[in-house]
């Protein structure tokens, strides 16, 4: 347990320490002349969108993987800087590693960081759709972007209507053809990942509406922050048309972009480090017991086994 602390404290110190723009974090600093207002403010800001994102991410995976919703949230806090630091999203491998750990659900984990992130995609897709019909063009990187986005959102879709039946149709099978150890093994594994998956549905088809909301206030809280610190580096106003602008239209340059990104990227590094410590501390306090207790089948299912083996044994001894 001692060496694990030590992981759970060092490794994400460690990923921040090797993939943070130092050079542009201290270009920030010297760029900020009396600015720590606004950095305070957009610090107030982005916690206030990550109080969000956790707040939904326990509303999928609390009930999907059976864990406790505090035990969730700070999960969230403690794997927030790997998230977010990590360039191409893979700091979200990090997030779901720790999900799978505690829930001992890889197959569920998976799948409820994949929903996570539809939901961020499908918004920003709606927000890029509406840009683009705005500007009624579309440059080419703005094409790849968007097609990203919508392979996310075609996989959470894909999640959410097609796994559970394929999952219940791969258990049947197993359970009517199989009977091995790694068999069993690999039912154990299909039937809490259909679990979670089938928990993850029901709870996004009952809050679809509010898990959208809260995914569409969190991008308007980000993007509020970004014109905020934006401000404080070319006018107000002149960063979201600049960007708006560097999106569809490729060949439009602006100098003030890097240094809002800059500030930006400072910014969430002072919201996302003391609320990692503060989380982490409170975190190593619960991965002792974050589970309740939940079946390794369904009754359902184990009825059915034991029914057909019953026969089969009556079977033979007539």
């Amino acid at each position: 347990m001692p060496s694990t602390r030590v992981l759970l404290i060092a490794f994400p110190l460690l990923v921040v320490m090797l993939f943070t723009p130092h050079s542009q974090i201290m270009a920030a600093f010297l760029a900020l002349r009396g600015a720590w207002a606004a950095v305070l403010a957009a610090v107030v800001l982005y916690g206030a969108a990550h109080v969000l994102r956790a707040a939904r991410l326990a509303l999928l995976a609390a009930p999907a993987l059976n864990m406790h919703v505090r035990t969730v949230v700070l999960l969230h806090f403690h794997t927030a800087p790997v998230s977010f630091i990590v360039p191409f999203k893979l700091g979200e491998l990090y997030r779901w590693q720790q999900l799978a750990w505690l829930s001992r659900n890889p197959g569920g984990s998976l799948l409820i960081v994949l929903l996570d992130r539809m939901l961020d995609a499908l918004v920003l897709l709606l927000a890029l759709a509406a840009v683009a019909g705005f500007a009624g063009r579309m440059a080419p990187g703005t094409m790849l972007i968007a097609g990203l986005l919508t392979l996310a959102t075609v996989l959470g879709l894909f999640v959410v209507l097609v796994a559970p039946g394929c999952l219940h149709a791969l258990q049947a099978y197993i359970l009517q053809n199989h009977s091995a150890p790694r068999a069993r093994t690999l039912l154990r594994f299909v039937d809490a990942s259909r679990l979670a998956v089938s928990s993850a549905r029901e709870r996004l088809r009952g809050n679809f509406m509010l898990l959208l909301f809260l995914s569409a206030v969190i991008w308007v809280i980000e993007s509020g922050m970004l014109v905020l610190l934006a401000q404080q580096v070319g006018g107000p106003g002149s960063f979201l048309p600049s960007l708006f602008a560097r999106t569809l239209f490729p060949q439009v340059t602006d100098g003030t972009t890097p240094q809002v990104v800059s500030l930006y990227v400072l910014a969430c590094l002072l919201t996302l480090l003391p609320l990692w410590a503060g989380a982490t501390a409170l975190y190593l306090t619960r991965i002792r017991s974050p589970l309740r207790s939940v079946p390794a089948f369904t009754p359902s299912f184990s009825a059915r086994r034991t029914r057909r083996l019953h026969l089969r044994v009556t079977a033979k001894t007539l």
